[in-house]
C-alpha cells in the first residue's frame, strides 16, 4: 500500500487533535475553520475520504465527521506525535511532591500513583517490583514451635515480607539465632534472588560445621522467599473515567473498573515482564482488551540495578493527549530509578 501524503499525514493529524481536544466527529469545515488549511474544504472532504477508505478514519452514523480508528490513532502515535518536554513549573511541582516523606518501596509506589493521576487527570497502573528483585536489609527469624519459623525479611527499600517456614525437622533457639546472625552479617546488600546461589557456592567448598548453617539457610531461602510471587499493582485515580464521555454508559464503566479490579490482568496490559526500555502505547481490542476497545494505555518501564522491574502507565480513552501523557509517564518512570538507585548504593 502506498504511503500517505504529507498532505494526508496533516490532515490525519489534525482530525485526531480536533477530536482529541473535543470528542465530536471532525468534519473538513471544522479543520478548515480552526486550523487555516489553505485548502478549500472540498479538498479536505477529499482526502479525508481516501484515508477512511483506507482505515484510518471512520465515519460514524450519517454525520458529516469522522474519528480516527484503532489504525488511525497507531499511525499518529508512531509516525506524527512527539513526546512533550514537562515545563519547568511543572517539574518543580512534581519534585515537591515526590520528595516529601518517602521512606519505602511502599511510600514511593502510592505517591508516584497518586501525583501522576493528579496531573494526568486519568487513572494510573504501577507495577511494584517483586520480592526477588529486591536487596535484603535485614532477616528477623521468630520461632513458631519445634519445627516451623517465621520469616520477616525487610529489603533495602523498605519492603516487608512475612513468610512461614516449615523446617520439618526440629530445630533449636540457639541454631536459629545462629543463621540469623549469619544472615545478617554475611549476606545482607545481596539481591535476594542471588540469596540461592551464593549458599550452594559456600555449601560446596564448605566441609566443617558451617556447612549444616548454609544448607538450614537454604532450606529458609527457598520456603520462605516467595520469588514466584506477582507484582504488587497500585491502582489511583479511576474516578477521573467517571469524567470522560466515553464512558458515561453505565454498563461501558463497570466494564472497566472490572477489569481495574482485577490486578493480573492490569499486569498484563503494563506490557509485563515483556518490557522493551521504551514508552509503550498499547490501543484498542487488539492490544488491550474487548471490555475496554475503546482505550489505551501509555507505559514505561523503570530501571534497578540496570534491570527492567516493574512500569508505570496511564489508562484513559484513546482520545488522549498521547504527546503530553507519554511524557508525563517517561518522567515518572525516572522518577522511581532514581529513587530504587538511591535505596540500593
Amino acid at each position: 500500500m502506498d504511503p500517505l501524503t504529507s498532505r494526508q499525514r496533516e490532515i490525519l493529524k489534525l482530525v485526531i487533535e480536533a477530536y482529541i481536544q473535543t470528542g465530536f466527529p471532525v468534519g473538513s469545515q471544522t479543520l478548515t475553520a480552526r486550523f487555516g488549511l489553505n485548502l478549500s474544504s472540498a479538498s479536505v472532504r477529499h482526502e479525508m475520504g481516501i484515508l477512511e477508505e483506507r482505515g484510518y478514519l471512520t465515519h460514524p452514523h450519517t454525520s458529516a465527521g469522522r474519528l480516527p480508528t484503532d489504525k488511525g490513532y497507531h499511525f499518529y502515535v508512531k509516525e506524527i506525535v512527539i513526546e512533550e518536554p514537562l515545563s519547568e513549573s511543572l517539574l518543580t511541582f512534581i519534585s515537591g511532591q515526590m520528595e516529601a516523606r518517602i521512606e519505602n518501596l511502599e511510600n514511593l509506589m502510592e505517591r508516584t500513583s497518586q501525583v501522576l493521576a493528579a496531573i494526568a487527570q486519568e487513572a494510573v497502573l504501577l507495577l511494584s517490583p517483586r520480592l526477588d528483585e529486591l536487596y535484603l536489609k535485614e532477616l528477623n527469624l521468630i520461632p513458631l514451635d519445634e519445627t516451623r519459623l517465621l520469616a520477616v525479611w525487610c529489603t533495602t527499600s523498605g519492603l516487608v515480607q512475612n513468610c512461614l517456614v516449615d523446617m520439618r525437622e526440629p530445630i533449636s533457639v540457639e541454631e536459629v539465632e545462629r543463621i540469623r546472625n549469619f544472615i545478617n552479617r554475611e549476606l545482607v546488600g545481596k539481591a535476594i534472588r542471588t540469596l540461592e546461589e551464593e549458599l550452594l557456592q559456600r555449601i560446596a567448598r564448605e566441609r566443617d560445621s558451617l556447612r549444616n548453617v548454609y544448607e538450614r539457610t537454604l532450606q529458609i531461602v527457598r520456603k520462605g522467599v516467595p520469588m514466584e510471587t506477582p507484582p504488587r499493582v497500585f491502582v489511583e485515580g479511576s474516578h477521573y473515567i467517571l469524567n470522560q464521555p466515553e464512558f458515561q454508559d453505565i454498563k461501558k464503566f463497570q466494564r472497566l473498573i472490572t477489569i481495574l479490579e482485577e490486578k493480573s490482568n492490569l499486569i498484563d496490559l503494563l506490557g509485563y515482564p515483556t518490557f522493551e526500555g521504551k514508552i509503550r502505547v498499547a490501543i484498542g481490542a487488539k492490544e488491550l482488551s474487548k471490555d475496554i476497545w475503546d482505550c489505551s494505555i501509555v507505559s514505561a518501564p523503570y530501571v534497578w540495578q540496570g534491570k527492567f522491574v516493574g512500569a508505570v502507565g496511564v489508562l484513559g480513552p484513546r482520545r488522549m493527549p498521547y504527546g503530553r501523557i507519554m511524557g508525563l509517564v517517561h518522567h515518572m518512570a525516572e522518577r522511581i530509578s532514581q529513587a530504587l538507585g538511591r535505596w540500593s548504593t
